[in-house]
Order: structure tokens, then C-alpha cells, then sequence
């Protein structure tokens, strides 16, 4: 038979959790995306939990998104929208980039990136946030990077 791919379970739930975020913003809802977003990055990187169907909806639960939008995780007609935005953004970054990608609201390109090795403190991100912010705002900024020393630490 053939092998299973073990990334397919994990771009699979990324794609349930992926159309939600795309009903909240289709529905005005981003300011949900962001707590929605935070909170799945933390069950994944700080819990080490699976996105099953259930974990994905406690979170929505939590974060106060409503059983009706938690329902857009199955609707695959959301997955035109998510590649969409996919799009989108390789087109503020340009090619050879992964996630994250950030841009500001409006802005005609962006950045991959920031990449660190652990969750940083509220003075640290805040510091980090800065030099983002200044780069996002240099339109002939275009890459600095670092090779990787060690392997980041998630918990």
C-alpha cells in the first residue's frame, strides 16, 4: 500500500481552521480572527494537541465564535476564499516565502516572517513588533535572515 503522508492530517485540520477564519472575516467579524488564531497556535505549539474537529470547536467556543461559524470548518465551498487569500498574500510577498505573512491593512506588499526559536515575553515581542513594523514600512526591504542554530522551543 501506499505510505501516508504525515503532514496531511495537519494541512488538513489547517484547512478546517482556515475556512472558519475565512467565514469570520466574510461575516465582519475579524476581530475574532486573531483570538481564534492565537489560541490555535497555543493548543498546537504550547498544548501539543491535535485540531480535531472537537479542539477546534472548544477553542471557537472560548473565544466567543458562534456554533454556526464553527460549522464553516466542513463547508468546502469557504475553500475558494482560502485560496484566495493564500494567493493574496504570496502576491505582498513574492515567492519563496511560507507563513507567517504579514502585511499592514491596505499595504501593496509584505513580509514573511518573523521567525523565532521560542514564545517570546511582552517586552521582547513588543521590541520585535517595532522592527516588523519599520521593515513593513520600507517598500525596498526585502529579506534578512538568520540560518537556524537550534530547534525552536515550543512549550
Amino acid at each position: 500500500g501506499e505510505a501516508a503522508d504525515p503532514w496531511r492530517d495537519v494541512l488538513w485540520a489547517g484547512r478546517r481552521v482556515q475556512r472558519v477564519m475565512a467565514a469570520l472575516r466574510a461575516n465582519g467579524r475579524d476581530a475574532l480572527v486573531a483570538p481564534f488564531y492565537r489560541a490555535v497556535g497555543e493548543a498546537m505549539f504550547r498544548d501539543h494537541r491535535s485540531l480535531t474537529d472537537d479542539v477546534v470547536a472548544a477553542i471557537g467556543e472560548r473565544v466567543g465564535i458562534d456554533p454556526s461559524t464553527l460549522e464553516a470548518a466542513s463547508d468546502e465551498r469557504l475553500d475558494a476564499l482560502v485560496v484566495a487569500e493564500h494567493h493574496r498574500a504570496l502576491r505582498l510577498a513574492g515567492p519563496d516565502v511560507g507563513s507567517p505573512i504579514l502585511a499592514k491593512l491596505g499595504a501593496e506588499w509584505g513580509l514573511y516572517g518573523p521567525i523565532v526559536d521560542r514564545a517570546l515575553d511582552a517586552g521582547e515581542a513588543a521590541r520585535l513588533w517595532r522592527l516588523v513594523e519599520a521593515a513593513l514600512d520600507a517598500p525596498w526591504f526585502f529579506e534578512l535572515k538568520r540560518g537556524r542554530s537550534a530547534q525552536p522551543t515550543l512549550a
